[in-house]
């Protein structure tokens, strides 16, 4: 009897492990092979996988790092990172490499898409730490996006530079020709920014291989690097022209929008200010260091005018955005040489045991040298930190003496929108009117499209908004990529006190149906968030009359 019930339990153990064994579901493994070819395709059918067929938790974590891996490739934003925590927690027994090191990267991927950089950093760098060392593949991919992170999100050029230079390694021994364009491209790029003057070997390599690639966006981006080092050169013209060729390539409005900054930069240092604010009209600051040079330039240009007022605000702009650059890179340089001291702070404590007793002595005095090294080094930084700050109070002071000039911005402003009132009376006049619908509409659109805003109105309207609302516009724009340059305008006029009549009438559109519909699709759709436009704006508004 004994025998039996012992029977009886192997047997049912060696049927749940065949059971473990198989948690895959066929359909799973497919769509994992199909995401590299169409991730859309992929995505779709795992959003739409029935829940009841994931019996195991294994299909369950299988599932969940598959479709963060397809809505990733697809280009979906992510808005949680539930999923793939679901499958990091299942694979972190490191029994499945290619799973457990896929569930770390996606899971940095979703935390940079979620705007928090810190966690992204971590969860990269903990990938770095588990990947086999000829993973070059993976090990590339990890370098390249923590280099991106130190380069775009903390401002530190040299960080990055050894970033990508340990991506590029990885990426030739893997035969990624795309990722080791790109790695040489921003090389050339960095190599400008931190020396002055352009790797060529980079920059030669970058755009060879973007010309073999066909990839007119690295095309574009390798030539406006060159042309940045002609700016450097004080070769103006050079620049100029080059930028020129680079706008009538077929580019990406990213690549273009940073040649028409650094056009408006060499016109404006040549003294050309209406080109230079024509150039500052077509580009689009979705950057700090766009936001930097596009005061720059207008600093210039007042300064050529002779408005001494306005060049001020702008040139003390420029230089606070820059200050808050430098700190940021500051900040990130000084976290790195302590964890790099705390690295080999551990090192040494490994290694003491194994030394013998006559250098201890010799162990102890280099720890507190570096010790005291450190805690100087660090000082330091804290006094520049102080200074910087109390520079920045007094750049502070001197800006609420230009609340005036915000004033004055508000009364053009104003002034700028009362020509509009007359349309919009004989708008209103229509609409009391007995004619029919259709010629009423008719003559509506007739009205509107014969009306033209003044030059420069949108810009003053943007520079408007973001001054005394807390740049709204630039933290829209880099927050939502869905907040286009229609949804930028709606709210601009929002802020400037338009109601819906006058924003149909200086947008062209058809009813004040479609005003409320964009106005409500950039709070609910593009932000997700239930308020009113109005409400929302109202967050924003500056406390400075």
């Amino acid at each position: 009897m004994l025998e039996r019930i012992s029977y009886l339990v192997i047997l049912v153990l060696l049927l749940a492990g065949c059971r473990q064994g198989v948690n895959d579901s066929a359909g799973l493994v497919e769509l994992d092979s199909l995401i590299a070819a169409a991730p859309d395709s992929a995505a779709a059918r795992l959003a739409d996988w029935p829940a009841d067929s994931l019996r195991t938790a294994g299909d369950r974590a299988y599932h969940a790092l598959l479709l963060t891996q397809a809505r990733y490739k697809a280009y979906i934003p992510a808005t949680s990172d539930s999923a793939i925590n679901l499958a990091v927690a299942y694979y972190s027994d490191g029994d499945d490499y290619d799973r457990w090191i896929r569930s770390l990267i996606y899971k940095a991927c979703v935390m940079s898409e979620l705007n928090q950089p810190d966690s992204a950093m971590f969860w990269f760098k903990r990938a770095e730490t588990i990947a086999r060392p000829g993973d070059h593949a993976n090990l590339g991919y990890i370098n390249f996006r923590i280099a991106d992170i130190y380069q775009y999100e903390y401002v530190a050029p040299k960080q990055a530079v050894d970033s990508y230079n340990q991506a590029l390694a990885h990426y030739r021994k893997s035969n990624q020709s795309f990722y080791e364009m790109a790695c040489l491209s921003e090389l050339a790029s960095l190599s400008l920014l931190t020396s002055g003057t352009i790797d060529y070997q980079c920059f030669t390599a970058a755009l060879c291989k973007s010309m073999m690639l066909n990839d007119m966006d690295y095309i574009c981006a390798n030539l406006t690097t060159l042309a940045a080092s002609y700016f450097f050169q004080k070769e103006y013209h050079k620049s100029m022209d080059l930028l020129s060729a680079v706008l009538a390539i077929p580019a990406s409005e990213t690549v273009k929008s940073k040649c028409h900054l650094m056009l408006a930069q060499n016109y404006a240092t040549e003294s050309m200010a209406d080109s230079a604010l024509w150039h500052l009209e077509q580009a689009s600051i979705q950057t700090s260091v766009d936001s930097m040079l596009y005061c720059r330039s207008m600093a210039l240009v007042n300064s050529g005018k002779g408005n001494i007022s306005e060049f001020k605000i702008h040139d003390e702009t420029a230089d606070r955005i820059a200050h808050n650059l430098l700190m940021r890179s500051a900040a990130t340089e000084l976290k790195e040489t302590e964890a790099e001291y705390d690295l080999r702070l551990s090192e040494v404590g490994n290694q003491s045991i194994k030394l013998k007793i006559l250098l201890a002595g010799l162990v102890l005095f280099i720890v507190v040298m570096l010790v005291v090294a450190l805690v100087i080094i660090r000082r330091l930084k804290v006094n520049q930190q102080n200074e910087a700050l109390s520079e920045l109070n007094e750049r502070l002071q001197v800006q609420e003496c230009h609340s005036i000039e915000m004033s004055k911005m508000t009364s053009q402003m104003r002034a700028s929108l009362t020509k509009q009132q007359a349309l919009i009376q004989q708008i209103k006049y229509l609409q009391q009117g007995n004619l029919p619908e259709a010629k009423q509409l008719s003559r509506i659109k007739e009205l509107i499209s014969d009306f033209h805003l003044e030059p420069g109105f949108w810009r003053d309207a943007f520079m408007y908004t973001n001054m005394h609302f807390s740049n709204i516009i630039d933290i829209l724009k880099e927050k939502y990529p869905k907040f286009t340059e229609t949804y930028a305008k709606v709210l601009a006029l929002v802020c400037c006190g338009c109601s819906n009549a006058d924003i149909m009438v200086i947008m062209g559109f058809s009813s004040m149906a479609v005003v409320r519909n964009y106005k409500s699709k950039i709070t609910h759709e593009i932000m997700n968030v239930d308020i009113k436009l109005e409400d929302l704006v109202g967050q924003y508004e500056s406390k400075i009359d």
